[in-house]
């Protein structure tokens, strides 16, 4: 329909000013975040490195000095055979020995918990930066849901064609559900009609479509049905009080109801050129 008013909504424009706020605070904190995050990534990435460097050359000395024990195992069991050392100084090698291999595992497995502390923090950097992704995503559809909501309810639309005569209410005015706003006089060519059908069926209606129209007071076996073209469809179910407010007939709005909150399809009428 013709927007013929716009209202100004305190609460809600509220609202969307507080939405956009939060959107503004969530974008902000995304930028910083992820530049603290670059930053920490850098610097870890650098001390990571470092602990790979020291722990290499740890593993190089310890495999040298596995080799040379060994060694030193070989010869010496050649001198115990010839009497020359004691089975003790072989004991204390094998010793030497046995420490310097299991340090080199504790040296190996220290290599891998580096791999494994540099995919946790990577991993808990992406889990920051997709929360933070999706604080402003969520903060985005709240922006536009109140937006939407803001432009629908601001705007008083009007389903027939026609011309303001009268404005019953001054800008500025505080106006409650139900207040008249304007007067407004119909094209008599542009006579229109409301019609109210089940949801079902109003999923089937689409503007511009051609409707026959039978009046119950009339017989169309006499005067026919009269021609229209559907020119909106109702998004949502008409509530009981504005068919009241139309109709002013409680026994219309409870027949129109009885199989739930109608859907409201707005017609133009086509009129008969004889007859005007």
């Amino acid at each position: 329909g013709q927007v013929v008013a716009k209202l100004s909504l305190p609460i809600l424009e509220k609202q969307v000013e507080g939405a956009k706020h939060d959107l503004k605070t969530a974008q902000v904190e995304q930028k910083l975040g992820e530049e603290q995050n670059r930053r920490k990534i850098e610097l870890k990435a650098k001390a990571f490195e470092q602990q790979r460097l020291t722990i290499h050359l740890q593993r190089k000395n310890t495999r040298e000095k596995i080799a040379f024990l060994k060694k030193r195992l070989e010869n010496q069991q050649d001198l115990l055979s010839s009497g020359l050392i004691t089975n003790i100084t072989l004991f204390q090698t094998k010793e030497r020995l046995v420490s310097a291999e299991a340090d080199l595992e504790k040296l190996t497995q220290k290599l891998a918990e580096v791999d494994v502390n540099e995919d946790k923090l990577k991993n808990d950097i992406e889990q920051q930066a997709d929360n933070r992704r999706d604080q402003v995503n969520e903060s985005e559809n709240k922006l536009e849901v109140l937006r939407v909501r803001l432009n629908v309810q601001s705007l008083v639309k009007s389903d027939y064609d026609g011309r303001i005569v009268e404005i019953s209410v001054a800008k500025g005015s505080v106006v409650e559900k139900g207040s008249k706003l304007i007067g407004l006089e119909l094209d008599r060519h542009q006579l229109g009609a409301e019609i109210y059908i089940s949801p079902f069926d109003g999923k089937k209606v689409k503007k511009g479509m051609p409707i026959l129209i039978s009046p119950t007071y009339i017989k169309k076996e006499e005067h026919g049905m009269i021609v229209a073209q559907v020119k909106s469809v109702s998004d949502y179910p008409v509530s009981r009080s504005k068919m009241r407010a139309l109709l002013s007939n409680d026994a219309s709005v409870e027949m129109f109801s009885r199989n739930g909150p109608p859907m409201a399809v707005y017609a133009a009428l086509t009129s008969d050129p004889k007859n005007i």
